[in-house]
């Protein structure tokens, strides 16, 4: 059988160099999801302190930029 020879061999500080970089890239990636998962938390947090203060769905859907579907489910989950 014969070896073949790589034409381009890569160094092992390349890989390195681009693993890091995987790993910092996959990291900003999962602040921002948590970020973003954080932000939704609250804006329905607030969909639901509004409809328990009786607040019409529109003037809801204006503060938090939920869906009205997605508010009409909160206010179905609150018993409002």
């Amino acid at each position: 059988m014969s070896k073949i020879k790589a034409t381009n061999p890569l160094k092992e500080e390349d890989i390195m160099q681009a693993v890091q970089t995987i790993r910092e890239t996959s990291e900003m990636i999962g602040i921002q999801k948590g970020m973003q998962q954080g932000m939704q938390t609250k804006e329905v947090e607030i969909a639901e302190n509004m409809l328990k203060l009786h607040i019409d769905a529109y003037t809801i859907r204006q503060a938090t930029g939920l869906p009205h579907k997605e508010i009409l489910k909160l206010k179905k989950k609150l018993g409002l």
